[in-house]
This record gives structure tokens, sequence and C-alpha cells, in this order.
């Protein structure tokens, strides 16, 4: 069963009882395991007796990705596509425009769903469709624990404040959600639909940059989704506590996966609420996943300016603005910065990692985004340049979580600190503070074996 407040109705209109088929149009939630959205379709074209055609819209482009994540995004899709024939459930990759596309499909249909995304541009298609369909379209919140409206009717300003909030509400949304079984596994349309295999065909039919290639070694899908989530529950998970160090690696790895839906975050709590590492390991790294997660659409989803400094808090603003003429010790051009060739050798190591390897390790990442702040001649450069190198190089750019983590270096969901140049109240990171904390040294070590690897 779907809890009824992860449904919501984009439009007016009744369910077509002469339609042919139900639709669902997957976007934001590329699996089936755990997959609410189309849980619900499917829940749906039973009741009414007919069959579901789950539809991919490839678009030849999306706003800010290039081919980098268009090539983790198509081993994902490869392997859903086997996945459903396995099934015998109807699958078609259909190549376009979404709202475009959707109208083409809506003639002959009773009904459509679609799961949730959070950024302008993925609300912008969605209700551009519901509004041209003729029939009803219902969106399903599946890729959040605790759906965002119901843990929250505004912006939060800490994790601190909607972390109760969320706690309160686990026990009624944490639950995996089975697949009801098709009843008509009937094929509504006769069309094969893109031959997603076929990499040159992939190729010139995407509009998107072509300057930067897949990542080495990194492959896209739920199972290895799956493999990644099992390696980290046996491997890292019981040594979380010492995740803060930049020289180790117990990340989970799992965000690209997350950022293309290709895992559940449910499946992901649940497996590691099972795990028999530490406690106070699994509740921060569940902390992590649902609470600073979720704040992050929380934030997106209430606030319109989500990736620029107009977002952050009036106490943030005021010290960007009160700092803004503040001399910097130096002053990088773009193109220094992209490609890591500063005088600092700790953040020309993070930015070389973003490169090769589409993340950053999480605090080596905070201290980039402040030394970015500390280099540029404006916080709005700053700001820019950030959120530009992040959705280029990032598997999971163009999501929440960068679009708050990057204004987190400019005080969103933090609190003031000691006053300093350039930052004032907000909070500052020294190469001092990595050499006394970390190995600093074994990081870049790990980082120029990468490099020579490449």
């Amino acid at each position: 069963m779907i809890e009824p407040e992860r449904i919501k109705k984009l439009n007016s209109k009744e369910i077509n009882k002469k339609g042919a088929y139900g639709l669902y149009f997957m976007q934001a939630s590329q699996r089936i395991k755990d997959n609410k959205a189309l849980a619900f379709a499917i829940a749906l074209a039973n009741e009414n007796k007919i069959p579901l055609l789950t539809v991919f819209n490839l678009m030849p482009s999306f706003p800010k990705a290039n081919f980098r994540h268009y090539a983790f995004m198509i081993e994902g899709l490869k392997e859903l596509k086997k996945e459903f024939k396995e099934r015998g459930l109807p699958f078609l990759i259909l190549p376009g425009f979404y709202v475009e596309n959707h109208k083409i499909l809506a003639k002959d249909a009773a009904f459509s769903v679609t799961d949730r995304g959070y950024l302008r541009f993925q609300i912008d298609i969605r209700q551009q469709a519901a509004e041209s369909c003729p029939f009803a379209f219902y969106q399903v919140e599946s890729d959040v624990v605790v759906p965002c409206e119901t843990a929250s009717f505004k912006k939060e300003a800490y994790a601190a404040s909607i972390r109760p909030k969320i706690l309160k509400l686990l026990s009624s949304f944490l639950k995996e959600t089975p697949l009801p079984d098709l009843k008509n596994k009937k094929n509504p349309l006769k069309k094969p639909g893109f031959e997603i295999e076929n990499e040159k065909a992939a190729r010139s039919f995407l509009k998107c940059s072509f300057n930067l290639g897949p990542v080495k070694n990194l492959k896209g899908g739920y199972t290895q989704a799956a493999e990644l989530l099992n390696i980290f529950l046996d491997k890292k998970l019981p040594f979380y506590h010492l995740r803060s160090d930049p020289a180790n690696d117990f990340s989970s790895g799992l965000s690209p996966y997350l950022h293309f839906g290709q895992i559940s975050p449910i499946e992901i709590a649940l497996a590691a609420m099972k795990s028999k590492a530490p406690q106070e390991n699994k509740e921060k790294f569940l902390d992590e996943l649902i609470v600073w997660r979720e704040l992050a659409r929380n934030f997106v989803l209430y606030e319109k300016n989500y990736d620029s400094l107009k977002g952050l808090p009036q106490w943030a603003a005021a010290q960007i603005e009160k700092r803004k003429k503040d001399k910097r010790p130096y002053i990088y051009s773009k193109q220094e910065l992209e490609k890591g060739e500063t005088k600092d050798i700790y953040w020309n190591c993070a930015q070389k990692e973003l490169i090769l390897t589409g993340k950053i390790h999480n605090y080596m990442r905070m201290y980039w985004g402040k030394k970015i702040i500390e280099w540029t001649q404006t916080p709005e450069q700053a700001a820019e340049l950030m959120f530009y190198l992040n959705d280029t190089y990032a598997l999971d750019g163009r999501d929440p979580n960068g679009y708050a983590s990057i204004l987190w270096c400019f005080g969103l969901h933090d609190r003031p600190f000691f006053p300093r140049p350039i930052f004032g109240l907000i909070r500052y990171l020294s190469s001092h503070g990595l050499e006394s904390k970390f190995d600093i040294e074994k990081y870049v070590q790990k980082i120029y074996d990468l490099e020579k690897a490449s």
C-alpha cells in the first residue's frame, strides 16, 4: 500500500474509463525495487483492468548534463530494460522531450503516473504534461523516506529543526513497497523504442557536451548500487566514525545511484539498520541519508533561489555583503581553479578527485568550497563557479544535495562562528586544520596515485 501522503494529483481531471492502457512516465526513480510510483501505477492499472506501459523519456539534453552523466544513467537503463523484460512488464525507452512525448502517448491512455523531482525544470515539465493531459495525472513521491510537505510545511533553518519532525514520522514511512503483480501484461504499444544498447545511436541522438567522458571503473545501475551497499555495510559502516578523514574511504559511494533513482533510500536505510555495525555509526549514517538529504529537498522545495546567494539566511547574506570588499590572499581564474592549479596542494587534490572520480570526499568538499570563496573576487563569482564545477563534474551534481552543500559554505543550515576576514561570522576552514586533524599527506598520495592510474 502506498501512503496517501506520497500521492498528489497534478490536475483536476478524472481517469479516462475508455482508455486502453495506463502510463507510468519514469524519470527520477529509475528502478523497479521499492519504486512507489511504479507500484501505484500497477495498482491503478489492475483496478481499471488495463495494461500498464512504463515509459522512460530519454531527452536529448537536460539542464547542465553532459556525457559523463548520461553514460552513468544509460548503464542503469540498459539493466532496467532487461529487468522489465524478464518480468514481462511493458517498458519503452522513448527519445525526445518529456511534454511532447507525453502528449503523443496520452491520446489512448486512461491515466498517467510520474515520480517526483524537486528542481524547477523537473517541476515544470511535470506540470506542463499534467495541464495538457486529458485525464488524471498523478505524481508519486518515491525518492525520500518522509514526504517533504508531510515532514514540514515551511523552509527549515537547520537540521536540528527538521530532525525531530522526520524522526517522529519514520515508523509510518520507512517501509519498502513490494511490487504488485500486473494482471494484464499485454504490451499496448507495438513499437520497439530506442535501442539504448546501441552506443553509436545514443551518441548521435544526444545534444549534450561530450568533453567529459564516463568515470573510470564506475558503472551505473541497481546491481552495482546493491553491491556497493553490501560492501559498505560489511567493510565501511563499522568504521564510519572515521569517515571525516579524507585519507580513508568509509563513505557509501551511493550518492550517484540515489541521484539517478537507481536505488531507494528506504532500501539503504533498512539494510543499514539491520547491519551489525556499532549503533552510533548506524545512527550517524541514517542521519546523513535521511535527515540531511531531506533537509536539502526541503530547502529546494521552499526556496525558489536554491541555486543563488539570494537563497541564504539573512544573517549569512549580511556577513557576505559586509565582507565583500575584504582583500583576498589570491585571485585565481576559472581556468586555474578548474584545472586544479593553485598554490594549495590539498585543494588541487580535491579538485582532481572531482574530475577523476565524479565526487569529492565530504570533508574535502567543504574545504574546496570555502577556499573558492577566499580566492575569487566576489561571493557571487565564487558561488557561480562552485555550481558550475559541481554540476559539470560530479555524478550527483544538479541535485538538491549539491545546491544545499554549496550554499552551506556560505552559511546555509549553519550557525555563526568567530569573525574573520572575507567570511565574517561564516564558518572558516584552513589547511592547518587539515594537517592537525588528518594524515592529509596520505590523501594527497592517494589522489596522485589515482591521477597516474588514469
